[in-house]
């Protein structure tokens, strides 16, 4: 009670000595990126934009020769920016997220109006148009502040799709998409401009959906999902497409984040390589919170706990003259083990099976890299070349008890051990001929090499027996115009 009393007089001395009343600091931040044309990824130089509120303009400025522009002291909280330049359509951002712990950083891509006209209005228009112009339907664009704001993405960009028109999850369990009711396998999966074998954590072999998602929405930049109408350049799918792009790292300052949640733990940095040449670098490492309630005897409800760990790169170098080169690259690996041999005494599992102990483990990488070049104002190229794996494995083991629960015999059940390697290419040229005519023609290439083992044990006669057992590769080549 009296250490109690002395604090309250304390305070009472503080109030006194000091009856200048507070005033807190308004929050700002600095929003900057670059404006470039959407189809020759050139730079616009004075291309103007404006914070807006309430159809008032708050601050503005214009992009230099480069495209960069920079916009200083942007109170904190959801912003409206309006980007527009002479010849172009006007763009409008809305519900950007602008916090105190990090700048901003906006990759704008300006689409050129057909029409041309002495006077011009300006006019807002909707948010959402495709990044690839050559889309002409059925596609939307998300970034990775819609992964957080649409009720049960969890930040996953394939439960964030399930919101859209046409497209649905199977369950809260996994994050299968099923579009226009066509079976989620049929879903494409794009990164950087390579297709990538199914970036889940605890994928089942052949499906393109997982429980937990090894794509991290703070290192993705604005990607476009297709739920049809695909242009010519997306092959080898039925169902829908997500193409998705890493974004850069923060060229001007390091800055390093944290974040503590129900289904990872993680941390980022990102930073300037060379401020001058704008290079840059991003790293992120997320590993499950699950896994580390149990190192630290909390009980979750089930001793089946999910262990998993994934991370992103990547390392951008612009050049002056030589385009812009990049290092990218994602990883997974997950295992879990539900063993009821454990048990002692009847329980209820939440997953799994209960006559049997199941061992079940999943990895993926890829890395990559991407060349850039800007030919001239009206045409560029882009390759990519990038190597990944996945493989997935899975062992059950029966367990037989007595009538006192006692374990009378463990017999092996069945294994499977699914392995591919990929080695991809893709390269793409882009000519600009007017604001109503473009040309882009590419190839995608991929060369497979498959170890697949499927096997289930004979208790007639004590051998395993191959269900499945193919070693080999294959060549898939899909040229586009």
């Amino acid at each position: 009670m009296q250490h109690k009393i002395t604090f309250f007089i304390l305070l009472s001395l503080l109030a006194i000595g000091n009856p200048t009343p507070l005033h807190s600091q308004a929050l700002t931040q600095t929003v900057r990126g670059r404006i470039i044309d959407k189809i020759t990824q050139s730079p616009l130089p004075g291309a103007s934009i404006a914070a807006i509120k309430d159809s008032t303009i708050l601050m503005g400025a214009s992009a230099d020769m480069n495209g960069y522009f920079h916009l200083d002291n942007v109170p904190v909280g959801r912003q409206t920016f309006k980007v527009f330049f002479v010849g172009y359509t006007t763009m409008t951002l809305s519900d950007v997220i602008v916090s105190s712990g990090k700048e901003v950083v906006l990759t704008i891509e300006l689409d050129e109006s057909i029409v041309q006209m002495k006077t011009f209005e300006l006019k807002a228009v909707a948010n959402g148009g495709a990044i690839n112009e050559m889309a002409s339907g059925s596609v939307r664009t998300f970034n990775t502040e819609e992964t957080e704001r649409f009720a049960g993405s969890r930040g996953d960009p394939a439960r964030m799709a399930s919101n859209f028109a046409g497209v649905q999850g199977t369950d809260d369990t996994r994050n299968d998409v099923v579009v226009r009711g066509n079976s989620p396998i049929g879903l494409l999966w794009r990164l950087d401009g390579v297709n990538i074998p199914n970036p889940n954590h605890f994928a089942t072999p052949g499906t393109t959906g997982g429980p937990v998602s090894m794509l991290n929405d703070k290192t993705l930049s604005n990607s476009d999902f297709y739920t049809g109408a695909f242009p010519a350049e997306y092959g080898n799918s039925i169902a829908g497409v997500f193409d998705l792009k890493l974004r850069s790292g923060n060229t001007e300052k390091h800055e390093f984040t944290g974040q503590f949640g129900f289904l990872g733990t993680e941390i980022l940095a990102e930073g300037p390589i060379n401020k001058e040449l704008h290079s840059s670098y991003l790293l992120s490492f997320r590993y499950s919170s699950l896994e580390l309630f149990n190192k630290l005897h909390i009980k979750i409800g089930t001793d089946a706990v999910p262990n998993y760990m994934d991370g992103a790169f990547k390392l951008n170098f612009p050049t002056r003259h030589c385009g812009t080169f990049a290092l990218f690259g994602i990883g997974g690996k997950s295992n879990v083990d539900i063993l009821v041999s454990k048990d002692t005494v009847p329980t209820q599992q939440l997953y799994g099976d209960k006559d049997r102990d199941q061992y079940f483990a999943t990895n993926m990488q890829i890395v990559g890299f991407t060349h850039l070049y800007q030919i001239n104002s009206s045409s560029y190229t882009h390759l990519t070349i990038a190597a990944s794996t996945a493989t997935t494995k899975a062992l059950d083991d029966l367990v037989y008890r007595n009538k006192d629960f006692k374990i009378d015999s463990v017999i092996h059940k069945l294994g499977y051990d699914f392995n591919e390697r990929k080695l991809s290419l893709s390269f793409t040229y882009s000519k600009k001929f007017s604001a109503r005519h473009s040309l882009k023609v590419g190839i995608y290439g991929d060369k497979y090499y498959e170890n697949l083992i499927d096997t289930s044990y004979n208790q007639t006669t004590y051998h395993w027996e191959n269900r499945e057992d193919y070693h080999g590769n294959t060549l898939l080549l899909q040229p586009f115009l």
